[in-house]
């Protein structure tokens, strides 16, 4: 069997709630004995690759098929959250009105 380079990966926000404490918020080095999806290596970890939204391999994008060999950099990051501000902006519009200020143009 090839003795492979270790993945170094690292998990982002609360991704980070699904690993062992020492292995939280840093870089962890995982050995792979064989060609793996990266969705079975984060599957391997504990991380439900359902959690996640966004896989960089060595900086590029790339989906849960794509195969690590070995000696890669994956960074590793949950669903990023939006926030809807159409109705803060309405309110506040509405109240800028109502008071007799006019919004500042732009």
């Amino acid at each position: 069997m090839d003795e492979r380079p270790p993945v170094t990966f690292r998990f982002y926000q609360q991704l980070n709630d699904f690993l062992p404490g020492p292995q939280r918020k840093r870089d962890v080095r995982f050995t792979i004995n064989r060609v793996c999806t990266v969705r079975e290596a984060i599957e391997s970890v504990g991380v439900p690759p359902t959690k996640v939204d966004l896989v960089l391999v060595d900086g590029e994008s790339v989906d849960f098929n794509h195969r690590l060999h070995g000696g890669e950099r994956v960074a590793v990051y949950p669903a990023f959250e939006s926030l809807d501000i159409a109705e803060l902006r309405k309110s506040t519009l509405t109240l800028l009105i109502s008071s007799g200020a006019r919004p500042s143009g732009g």
